[in-house]
């Protein structure tokens, strides 16, 4: 199969909808000898409700200073599938995908139980490091942990960012039933670092950690509320300060033993795109645009902060919004709703896309600040871009990873050639 013709199957996997298990990825890692050509190499694995993306990214970030080849996993992808996976930041090629996408295709097509796009996804970036000789690797979890196609592979070391409510349809209505799942990820034997955790996540981390012998002592690195690091970090706000922090001392139980200088060049030099990510306006009077991803209110909460931190307490935002409809999006408003001088909503290109004028309707019965609607992510933007010069005003988007991926694309002329209807 081409490239495109790949994709398009890979795609279409999407209607076997999400299998949480790891019965598929351990067959279809057996397919390619993985779990031995993957002994000896050094495993991060991550998992949590918010910042398990930045965390990674600095990860691999100090990694490749240290001079190390690594391998990065990471989902979902903002503007380009390969985004998905890279070897000392570099995407991997088209021609790869192709190959191992056409192997994979062949292989599973008499399977009674299909395998699903992460499943797939996670086993084409395992051959890719392979073959590209990583030493390490980073691997983001994609949805919760005990059940998540990633948490089929043997880590090196656990990682778990903060827990709060999200995607309950799959993993629980309760913090605690959420903590459950994330703390699946962790393994008898491997050191757990995690962030500090609201009590209820704390409580069920520290009792599963107990329970498996996980780091060899049952006991789990809590890191203090405060903790942060002193050097400068490459992201946007004071709680990236935060998840260098957990990464700092994830790669201190690692055995990797870097010299300081190394993991703060790597801190300094981090770039993950759509977390508060400032794009300048590129023409006098065009207002700065703000690419944030945050889809949950914990994120929002976060998001909010760092505006505030970043432009002042009073500094207001025309707001770029649209959502999914498996999340609370009547709460993320509510969270926005005081940095924002006015909103423009607009449709995710996904199926499972909230209706705009649902949302517009949530805002009407919040605030009587100005609110309108855009068919598409592109008019939307520009419309925001109009308010914003005529009320020097930043354009703030978020609501959606995949909303911001496709404002990504359009403002940095990033998006891939082949395009699937769903991401």
């Amino acid at each position: 199969m081409s490239y495109e013709e790949a994709l398009r199957w890979l795609y279409a996997t999407q209607w076997f909808g999400i299998k949480l298990g790891l019965d598929n990825t351990r067959r279809l890692m057996a397919e390619f000898d993985l779990e031995a050509r993957l002994k000896g190499k050094t495993i991060f694995h991550a998992a949590g409700t918010n910042g398990k993306g930045s965390v990674c990214a600095m990860l691999d970030a100090v990694c490749r200073e240290a001079g190390l080849k690594s391998g990065l996993f990471t989902s979902p992808h903002l503007a380009c599938y390969r985004e998905r996976m890279r070897v000392n930041g570099m995407m991997i090629p088209e021609d790869r995908v192709a190959e191992v996408l056409t192997k994979i295709h062949d292989q599973v097509r008499g399977w009674e139980n299909h395998p699903t796009f992460f499943e797939i996804t996670l086993v084409l970036a395992l051959e890719h490091f392979v073959r590209e000789g990583a030493e390490v690797l980073v691997l983001e979890t994609g949805m919760g942990g005990r059940l998540d196609a990633t948490n089929a592979v043997a880590s090196t070391v656990t990682v778990l960012t903060p827990v709060s409510l999200d995607h309950q349809k799959w993993l629980g209505e309760t913090l605690g039933e959420i903590a459950f799942e994330k703390a699946g990820i962790m393994k008898p034997g491997v050191p757990v670092v995690s962030a500090a955790q609201e009590p209820a996540a704390a409580e069920v981390f520290a009792k599963e950690a107990a329970r498996i012998g996980a780091g060899g002592d049952g006991a789990v690195r809590f890191l203090e509320p405060e903790a942060a690091v002193a050097c400068e970090v490459g992201l946007a706000g004071r709680h990236q300060l935060k998840n260098a922090a957990l990464a700092v001392a994830a790669l201190e139980v690692s055995g990797l033993n870097l010299k300081n200088e190394t993991v703060e060049a790597g801190l300094k030099n981090v770039v993950w795109p759509g977390r508060f990510q400032v794009i300048e306006g590129g023409e006098a009077g065009e207002p700065r645009v703000i690419l944030d991803g945050a889809h949950n209110p914990g994120g929002i909460e976060t998001t909010v902060d760092t505006w505030r931190e970043r432009f002042g307490e009073d500094a207001q935002a025309v707001l770029v919004f649209g959502a999914l409809k498996d999340k609370a999006f009547a709460s993320l408003l509510k969270l926005l709703e005081p940095i924002c001088a006015r909103a423009v909503f607009t449709p995710v290109k996904s199926e499972r896309t909230v209706d705009t004028d649902a949302i517009l309707q949530v805002w009407n019965g919040l605030t009587d600040k100005p609110a309108e609607v855009a068919a598409t992510v592109e008019s939307g933007i520009e419309l925001a871009k109009q308010h914003g010069r005529s009320e020097r005003a930043a354009v703030l988007v978020t609501g959606s990873l995949f909303l911001v991926g496709e404002a990504h694309a359009l403002l940095c002329g990033e998006a891939e050639t082949f395009e699937a209807s769903v991401q």
